[in-house]
Formats: C-alpha cells, sequence, structure tokens
C-alpha cells in the first residue's frame, strides 16, 4: 500500500477517519480479509514529513517501508526484494474501499493464467477508488532497471502495463468509472463518509452492496463528480495547492490572500 500525508491537495488525508477508524486502518482491516495475500506492507516515502504516519502505522502493527519519494517504483521494487514477494498487490492509500473479494479473484487469475499484470483499470469500469493491480515481480525488476520517463517512475506501473504481453482486465458489466470512491479532495470525504452511513456504519460492507447502492442512490455520490478521474498524475504542483486553496481561501488564491 502506497500512502503518505504529504499530500498537496489533502496534507493528512490517509490519516483522516471515518467513523473510528483512519483511511489508512480502513484499508489495512479490508485488506486483511482477502485469502490469498501474505503480507501487507505500507510504503511510505522516506522522510521527516512522513514521521507521523510511520509511527501511527507501527503503533497499530502495522509493517511499514521507507523508500524514495519521487520514485515510487523504486520504492516498490524494493519492498517486494525486501519481502521475497513473487507476486505484488498495488493499492493506494486513498482507496478506503478496496475490494478485497474481488482481490482475490485478481490472485487467482493471475496465477492460475500465468499472467505478468491483472488489474481493473485497464479500461475502468470500477468506480474511482477500487483500483487494483497485481503484476509479478519479474515485470517489477524489468520496470525498475528499464523504466527511464519520471511519469514511469513516479506512477509505478505505466511501464508494466505497456511490456506486458500476458494481462487481463476486470470490468463491470455496466460503467461506473465517474463514481468517486476516492480521496483527493475534502469533498471526496464527504462523499466517502455518506457510505459509510448508508452501509449501517460498517466497513466490510461487500462490492455487490456498493453496486448496489450506486444504483438506487445516485444523489449521494453527486458532490464530488465533477473532479475527472486521476487528474491528480494530469497536475503540477502548483495546481494542486490551488485546488487546495479553493478549499481555503474564497477565489482560490486571489492576490494578497
Amino acid at each position: 500500500v502506497q500512502a503518505r500525508v504529504g499530500s498537496s491537495r489533502f496534507p493528512g488525508k490517509v490519516l483522516q477517519k471515518i467513523g473510528k477508524h483512519s483511511i489508512i486502518e480502513i484499508i489495512i482491516k479490508r485488506l486483511k480479509r482477502a485469502k490469498y495475500i501474505d503480507e501487507i506492507i505500507v510504503a511510505t516515502p522516506k522522510n521527516k514529513t512522513e514521521s507521523k504516519l510511520v509511527s501511527f502505522l507501527k503503533k497499530k502493527g502495522t509493517k511499514v517501508f521507507c523508500g524514495s519519494e519521487k520514485n515510487v517504483l523504486n520504492r516498490y521494487f524494493q519492498v517486494a526484494k525486501k519481502y521475497s514477494g513473487n507476486y505484488i498487490v498495488r493499492v493506494t492509500g486513498d482507496c478506503p474501499f478496496v475490494d478485497y473479494q474481488l482481490l482475490d479473484k485478481m490472485i487467482i487469475k493471475i496465477l492460475t493464467n500465468k499472467y505478468d499484470y491483472v488489474s481493473n483499470i485497464n479500461p475502468p469500469t470500477f468506480p474511482d477508488g477500487l483500483d487494483l493491480e497485481v503484476f509479478t515481480f519479474k515485470k517489477l525488476k524489468e520496470a525498475s532497471k528499464k523504466a527511464k520517463e519520471q511519469f514511469q517512475k513516479e506512477h509505478v506501473t505505466p511501464y508494466i502495463i505497456k511490456n506486458s504481453v500476458k494481462k487481463f482486465n476486470f470490468k463491470l458489466k455496466k460503467n461506473l468509472s465517474k463514481i468517486r470512491l476516492t480521496l483527493d479532495e475534502k469533498v471526496d470525504l464527504n462523499v466517502l463518509k455518506n457510505v459509510y452511513r448508508e452501509m449501517n456504519k460498517s466497513i466490510f460492507f461487500k462490492n455487490k452492496d456498493l453496486i448496489r447502492l450506486i444504483n438506487n442512490k445516485k444523489n449521494i455520490f453527486r458532490d464530488n463528480m465533477a473532479i475527472k478521474r486521476n487528474i491528480g498524475s494530469k497536475m503540477s504542483t502548483g495546481q494542486k495547492l490551488w485546488r487546495r486553496a479553493i478549499g481555503l481561501i474564497p477565489g482560490g488564491n486571489m492576490l494578497l490572500s
């Protein structure tokens, strides 16, 4: 799980709470329900800013690895090498409602069919925030050596996706990719809390219950639908800070504000 508190648009977002649990705790608790994973490691940047997150996770008994801040691809490679992982699951720290049942299906798929890469994002049909990727250590090692572009290093899997011959994508019959269940901005947190309340304040609801909720109560998902999927990967630091400023200062960051 890649996670950090030093987010430009929403600092400290992984430690925000839904009910009694922080975002990062919910991710870990849901992942623990997956049947076919051996280790859960939170991979954070190695800097002073992340000390609060690292301390919090260690107190909870969660394994933590601190690595490169900008080269997240290398961070993943170093984690996988340290823990001798043959297959790696990539989860991001802004996806609290990660689907552990779908993850089990993905792991079975990559093991039985000897795929290099399995996901549900190429193209996406699941709500943003249910993103999952599973890939081989062999491909991760190759990517860490051959990926040259900063975008490939920062976003981990672009090289793997482009250079995998055997890959598979899970998809829904109905495209729900415009629904946002990820946490990039404060408005996202409101939507996530709405879902939590609708699920009787349980963090262990199933994907089928979530899809039923989306189909029956679309109004609770409207507040953040104007935010484009993966817009953060296309934004500069300045643009991200301006997005953050909108929530704090009328007009964003007006002259002399």
